[in-house]
């Protein structure tokens, strides 16, 4: 408990890594805090080596040393079905590490790294492995500092993994690129069932590039484009895409500028498709 949460079971690890102590000044502090990362690397090696699995494994703030020390046991086989590393400033050298982990892992399931720095060229690290992985369901990428070529490396992974049913790439920008990849991709795919594209510099022709992909996807059930500015004609784009596509049951246009006259369209939209039920949020 020195240093945070150390939590080492069969159902869940849980270590929160780099917290500050109550006098970091004090060299026997920073000696204790020393040995207990050290105890805690050595007892994560431990844990798995023996075999054992975890349905959870959670890093927050984890220094990169302990960061490789997962990667290496995730490469050598440990069974660790979700791994959440937010906040741990992996950049994208360590992006890279963690998707060939995707290439090799068949037990990984679900990976969490929002809040870090994966940026453009650790996205289509993972974007490349995504291509051949077929376990991973769940994919988020929240506040990663990814452009348009990151996101849009992601989006046409999509064309190919058949496994992913969930990916968060909010708070990245996406932007038109992007948007298009996106559409092209969702046209084929049919596993993924929730896209959050929140705060994702979405625009209203972006806007009309996604709703393309509603003619021909009908798997699509959930998908979030609030705090954007796609304008009302982006709202009215998507919502006559929506006359034509009945698998989106949950749309979410809060604070995306689509104005009274996109609001209307909406409006118009979900009441055409009440009796199939469609939840709109916009205000």
């Amino acid at each position: 408990e020195y240093m945070g949460i150390m939590e080492i079971k069969k159902e869940i690890v849980e270590i929160k890594d780099n917290i500050p102590v109550a006098n970091p000044i004090a060299d026997e502090e920073k000696l204790k805090k020393l040995k207990m990362k050290e105890a805690i690397e050595t007892q994560l090696y431990s844990f798995f080596k023996l075999g054992s699995s975890s349905r959870y494994l959670k890093l927050r703030e984890a220094e990169p040393k302990m960061l490789m020390t997962v990667i290496g046991l995730l490469n050598h086989g440990a069974t660790i079905e979700t791994l959440d590393l937010r906040n741990s400033k992996i950049d994208s050298k360590m992006a890279k590490e963690i998707a060939s982990c995707l290439a090799c892992n068949p037990s990984l399931t679900c990976l969490k790294l929002r809040d870090n720095h994966v940026q453009n060229e650790g996205a289509v690290a993972i974007a490349e492995s995504l291509i051949y992985n077929n376990t991973l369901t769940a994919l988020n990428l929240r506040g990663n500092h990814i452009g348009p070529e990151g996101c849009g490396a992601i989006a046409k992974a999509l064309e190919k993994n058949n496994s992913l049913t969930r990916l968060n790439l909010m708070w990245n920008n996406v932007e038109l690129e992007a948007a298009m990849a996106l559409s092209d991709a969702l046209s084929v795919n049919k596993t993924l069932l929730s896209l959050n594209l929140k705060g994702a510099s979405l625009k209203p022709d972006g806007a009309k590039e996604l709703s393309r992909c509603f003619v021909k996807n009908s798997t699509l059930e959930k998908l979030n484009i609030m705090w954007n500015k796609i304008g009302a004609e982006g709202a009215q784009a998507i919502s006559k895409a929506l006359l034509e596509n009945y698998g989106i049951k949950h749309l979410i246009t809060n604070k995306s500028d689509i104005l009274e006259e996109g609001e209307k369209f909406i409006a118009e939209t979900k009441a055409a498709r009440s009796a199939v039920n469609i939840e709109i949020n916009c205000t």
